[in-house]
């Protein structure tokens, strides 16, 4: 999974118990040079773009959008009326300047935004997101807040050339699915291939 460091020892030691090591992949690589692509048996990734780097430098890769697990709704608990106006859940790390720069500009504006997510340590102390930024929340915890609001933002990372890849023109967060998949307004960056 992306993010997630893991030395060669470690992997070689999993692969001994296990048929088969998958990566599914979704951020930048540039800052992951050390990262052992080649112990997996293969990678898949919802960007296509990410997909044909791991190709073409000679790694098995896959296309494989996100989803939705409907099982999920069992889980949920009705949020009752009146419902909160606007929610970010999200990461402020690397290659989310832009997201914050925008929530900071919605909140400079008037708009009330709840946000939940971790990254506070890289802000400006004066901003208006650190001061609002509650801890992140995860699982099933995630989607019961999300039901509280009537719309929830996502903001992709920046579409910059991160080694030569434009990863973030091809959208494939998870957040994406998770939003609507429960049944609330999503308003979401633009990707090119965000109507399929």
């Amino acid at each position: 999974y992306s993010n997630i460091w893991m030395e060669r020892d470690t992997l070689q030691k999993i692969k001994l118990l296990s048929k088969k090591i998958i990566l599914q992949w979704s951020c930048p690589v540039k800052s992951w040079d050390n990262f052992s692509f080649n112990e997996f048996d293969f990678i898949v990734s919802a960007s296509m773009p990410l997909v044909n780097y791991f190709v073409n430098n000679n790694l098995k890769a896959y296309y494989l959008q996100q989803a939705f697990d409907d099982s999920i709704l069992n889980r949920i608990v009705e949020s009752s009326y009146p419902f909160k106006n606007i929610v970010f859940i999200g990461n402020f790390t690397l290659g989310h300047d832009y997201r914050f720069q925008l929530i900071e500009y919605l909140l400079q504006n008037g708009i009330e935004i709840d946000i939940y997510g971790d990254g506070k340590e890289n802000f400006p102390e004066n901003s208006l997101v650190a001061k609002r930024i509650k801890d992140s929340i995860q699982g099933i915890e995630m989607y019961n807040y999300y039901k509280k609001y009537k719309l929830a933002l996502h903001i992709h990372g920046e579409g910059i050339k991160n080694d030569g890849i434009e990863w973030t023109s091809f959208a494939g967060a998870k957040r994406n699915f998770e939003i609507t998949g429960i049944g609330i307004a999503l308003l979401t960056s633009y990707q090119d291939n965000l109507k399929e």
